[in-house]
């Protein structure tokens, strides 16, 4: 008999967060991760590789980009379990908030041709800069444009935009959807450990409680707006990107 766990309580999303805290839970999580992203990276790889492949019938192609898919979301979930259950020290440099946008919208670009998402891009490379870890950062951005692919699923219209803007001396990152908004009764809600508003199994709720948790590591916050949608708030590193000033160190 398999007991079923009710995540629907704020209790008990809190005291599997409290289990996550301790350290000898978070080095097993973390080995345990590491190994199984090795085995879904070769899994990739070959799929990618077949995917080359002109032949393919449809249904192929079709199942190909379900597993390419899968695999992905398998890996953005060990990722947040690896954030939760283990918190390394930022590793500090300076980085272009235009790049990152850059690269995590690359990354998803098969989900958004496949799922037909018309994808809007606002940035200028150059203009400011940010201090922080790249790749943490990187997977922020990923959640949160995964995020918005499922939530335009069923929407007449799928269209995403991200925008990059500053304010005074913070760099604004917006990521917003056509999908269903989400009520402003459970704007902050969702930011908690295991909460989800899906009705599959699939969802633990842990990637926007693991995105907010890496932006305040890096002295921000991650918001969620009705008409902006996620807005996430990063501090400026001092001088522009040619000077070279504002490194961390």
């Amino acid at each position: 008999m398999v007991a079923h766990v009710d995540l629907a309580t704020k209790e008990t999303r809190q005291r599997l967060l409290e289990l996550f805290s301790y350290s000898q839970v978070g080095e097993c999580v973390s080995s345990v991760t590491h190994d199984i992203n090795n085995y879904l990276g070769a899994i990739l790889a070959y799929v990618e590789l077949i995917q080359l492949d002109n032949e393919l019938s449809k249904d192929s192609e079709r199942m190909v980009g379900e597993i390419i898919s899968g695999v992905r979301k398998c890996t953005d979930l060990l990722n947040a379990l690896t954030g939760i259950a283990r918190k390394p020290k930022p590793r500090r440099a300076r980085i272009d908030p235009a790049q990152l946008i850059k690269r995590a919208v690359g990354l998803r670009q098969y989900d958004l041709k496949t799922a037909q998402i018309r994808i809007e891009t606002s940035y200028e490379e150059g203009r400011t800069s940010i201090i922080g870890d790249q790749p943490k950062l990187e997977r922020v951005l990923l959640s949160l444009i995964s995020n918005a692919i499922e939530a335009v699923a069923s929407a007449p219209q799928k269209r995403i935009a991200v925008r990059l803007h500053d304010i005074d001396d913070h760099v604004i990152i917006e990521v917003w959807d056509s999908g269903d908004k989400v009520p402003e009764t459970e704007a902050e809600t969702i930011f908690e450990p295991f909460y989800t508003m899906k009705n599959d199994d699939s969802h633990l709720g842990l990637g926007l409680f693991a995105a907010r948790e890496t932006v305040r590591e890096h002295q921000g916050n991650l918001a969620y707006d009705t008409q902006r949608g996620f807005i996430v708030e990063l501090p400026k590193a001092n001088g522009s990107l040619a000077d070279g000033a504002g490194l961390g160190r």
